[in-house]
């Protein structure tokens, strides 16, 4: 598990040459605007948000 997390890490440091923790919270918003999108999607789905 430890492996196939940090993998994508180590490899975009070594592509681009990035730090290992600008890769990192990249990684991070990438996960929170997936989280904030299926919750406004789950929202939308039960009627709380109207779209125009």
């Amino acid at each position: 598990m430890f492996i196939e997390v940090s993998a994508p890490f180590f490899l975009a440091n070594a592509s681009t040459g990035l730090d290992g923790g600008v890769v990192i919270v990249l990684m991070f918003f990438l996960v929170a605007a997936f989280g904030v999108a299926s919750l406004m999607f789950f929202l939308i789905k039960r009627g709380e948000i109207r779209l125009p």
